[in-house]
């Protein structure tokens, strides 16, 4: 009954994130340049990092992302605000950082591990280790977004924090892999750098 409740919980919020996903979504109808450059960049990056499948980039007119969503129309979720101030190293950045999860399978491993959550939803030795699973897997995105790209450390590490300065108040996907504030520690800059 707590695992039936439990897989409940998860998927009632996971399916209202999606909702709100594609309300706020920012329709380009435009075609305006920024998103077209968006695209071309995101594509370039595949590319170079060795993804063939089309992952899309979205733009939403909220707090939410950065973020990957879909396990079969995988697409990246990027803040207006953040799109529209940062410097074209850090779209770079927060691009190849999200499709290196989606390259990894992430998004099937965080499937899993909240299968695992909902059918052992009160060990505690599953919640920790779900949660440095977590914090393994973003230490591996940003070492191989620094290495694949040949990406300056430093500058790596300034994107992540110029990120939260922009966006002090960013929501984090639920279940899904992405920047969370949470998760820009002094101790993961540190190993970035």
């Amino acid at each position: 009954v707590g695992s039936f409740f439990a897989a409940t919980a998860m998927a009632w919020r996971l399916w209202r994130f999606l909702h709100l996903v594609k309300r706020l979504r920012v329709q380009d109808r435009k075609r305006n340049l920024q998103n077209r450059r968006l695209r071309l960049l995101n594509r370039a990056l595949a590319k170079r990092l060795g993804i063939r499948r089309p992952v899309d980039v979205v733009v939403l007119d909220s707090t939410i992302g950065p973020a990957i969503v879909g396990l079969f129309r995988p697409c990246i979720l990027l803040p207006k605000v953040i799109v529209e101030r940062a410097s074209h190293a850090d779209l770079k950045a927060l691009l190849a950082h999200e499709l290196v999860h989606f390259r990894r399978g992430d998004l099937w491993w965080s499937t899993l591990q909240a299968m695992a959550l909902a059918v052992s939803w009160c060990n505690p030795l599953i919640w920790l280790v779900s949660k440095k699973f977590a914090q393994e897997a973003e230490r591996c995105c940003d070492e191989e977004t620094v290495a694949g790209l040949g990406l300056d450390p430093a500058s790596y590490a300034r994107c992540l924090i110029s990120v939260l300065e922009r966006k002090q108040t960013l929501r984090a996907a639920p279940l899904l892999p992405g920047v969370r504030p949470v998760d820009v520690t002094s101790k993961r800059l540190e190993r970035i750098m």
